[in-house]
């Protein structure tokens, strides 16, 4: 049941990815036909090496620069700079690999041409697509049986998380004044949850635990009714978590493992030993750019930073043991007096120079020897202070659950919350961190990896 509804979750995604795919290649080969173009000669030989590599890029890049985060999708600076930056980063990747691709291009109006014929069809397409997207009856209309708590944060969570849902109405014991008008109420009481269905086309019925306690005799043979006519029935937690990839709030309860399981890639050894190789290469070459970079940072810490160049502090790691972590100092010296705290997005401590550092993520590269000294891994959750765990032990629940597997250098809560300073942003970061232990996987931590790309090339380090 559950991995159908992801299913049904995923659908518009990979068909979106499919869909802009065949667009610009069809744009490529109109171009290619149009104007004869030298650098496709041998097409016919070489077909699906070169339209494998051109998918890859493609893909690759629109992951990076986020073509496909639907919830900005209704944002037209945001679509045209993502087509933008994954059009030219494609272009370049693709004549720069003459061995899987057609050899570099003699004239350079070729290569803009190829830029032009991805760019512009892929443009056009979804302008034509953000029109039906957004067009109201493209749109999955959702029905929520809830009381007023539930209704709320859902029909918040829909506003903040996808643009493809419209809240129709609701169902429950009275009418939520501080809920638009133009959403429905209906009665708790109402015995024709089919019709309403129906008659409204309800694509997708949330169902929240709460509400459907006390009511189940109520529900009970309507709603499954309902689900055999091919309709989404989903519990608010299940679709909470499902559109914005954390865990619900209110899983945190007493009933929490009753839901919650470990993935089973966290004790997998084939996954930990191919995760451990990689690991190890990127320690490797981050090290390497560290001491590239040294030098210049030395010079500069001169003068804009004074004061040690490295620092270090300790950390809890896998299951709870202390270990020392190392960074580039970003703080003026004797930064914390007395009780440590947390640092802040705009906290007077760090130095000018030290924001740039935090900003590009450089401070962290020698967290490298962690990775590679075995402290640490390159994708977990954040190792944090002594003092902090031990106070955030007694305020969240289940808070210890980060320290079953190894802290890393970035993470799922990392790329998802960056800012934490308080104990309410550590519990949103939670969430976050308990999700990856759920759901961890390859294709997670791939995802992890281009979103920690973005957060460096775009500067959204903190």
């Amino acid at each position: 049941m559950k991995s159908i509804k992801k299913i049904k979750f995923l659908k518009r995604n990979v068909a979106l990815r499919l869909a802009d795919l065949l667009v610009t290649i069809v744009g490529i080969i109109v171009t290619v036909l149009l104007f004869n173009l030298k650098y496709f000669s041998g097409f016919e030989l070489n077909l699906l090496v070169w339209l494998f590599t051109y998918a890859f890029y493609f893909l690759l890049f629109g992951e990076i620069f986020e073509m496909y985060q639907i919830s900005k999708s209704y944002d037209v600076y945001f679509t045209i700079r993502s087509i933008f930056l994954t059009t030219i980063s494609t272009t370049l990747a693709y004549i720069l690999t003459p061995i899987i691709a057609p050899v570099l291009p003699e004239s350079r109006i070729e290569i803009l041409m190829f830029f032009q014929a991805i760019f512009w069809s892929l443009l056009l397409w979804r302008v034509v697509y953000n029109a039906l997207f957004f067009y109201p009856i493209f749109l999955k209309k959702v029905l929520i049986i809830g009381e007023k708590q539930d209704v709320e944060l859902l029909i918040e969570i829909i506003s903040n998380y996808s643009s493809e849902f419209k809240v129709i109405g609701y169902v429950s014991s009275e009418k939520i004044n501080t809920i638009n008008d133009a959403i429905k109420w209906y009665p708790k009481d109402n015995s024709f949850l089919e019709k309403i269905v129906n008659d409204e086309k309800i694509s997708t019925l949330i169902i929240c635990g709460k509400a459907i306690k006390n009511s189940f005799q109520t529900y009970s043979n309507s709603i499954l009714k309902i689900f055999e006519k091919g309709i989404v029935v989903i519990s608010n937690n299940e679709f909470e978590e499902q559109l914005t990839n954390r865990i619900a709030k209110s899983r945190l309860n007493d009933f929490f493992y009753d839901y919650f399981t470990f993935s089973k890639y966290n004790s997998n050894h084939i996954y930990l030993k191919f995760i451990r190789f990689f690991d190890v290469i990127f320690a490797l070459i981050g090290l390497i750019l560290l001491f590239i970079m040294i030098p210049f940072i030395f010079i500069i810490n001169l003068f804009y930073n004074k004061g040690p160049l490295f620092y270090s502090q300790k950390r809890v790691g896998k299951n709870g043991v202390i270990f020392k972590l190392f960074k580039l100092r970003t703080m003026i010296v004797g930064a914390e007096k007395g009780l440590p705290l947390w640092a802040t997005k705009d906290d007077l401590r760090i130095t000018p120079f030290g924001k740039f550092l935090r900003k590009t993520r450089i401070d962290e590269l020698p967290q490298f020897y962690n990775v590679l000294k075995g402290n640490m891994r390159f994708i977990g959750p954040r190792p944090e202070r002594p003092a902090f765990v031990s106070m955030l032990e007694e305020k969240l629940p289940y808070y210890a659950l980060r320290h079953v597997i190894k802290p890393g250098l970035t993470g799922w809560a990392q790329v998802k919350y960056p800012y934490a300073n308080t104990v309410e942003d550590q519990e949103m970061k939670l969430r976050y961190d308990l999700y990856y232990l759920k759901e961890r996987n390859i294709l997670l931590d791939f995802k992890i990896v281009l979103k920690t790309i973005n957060t460096i090339l775009f500067y959204k380090g903190y």
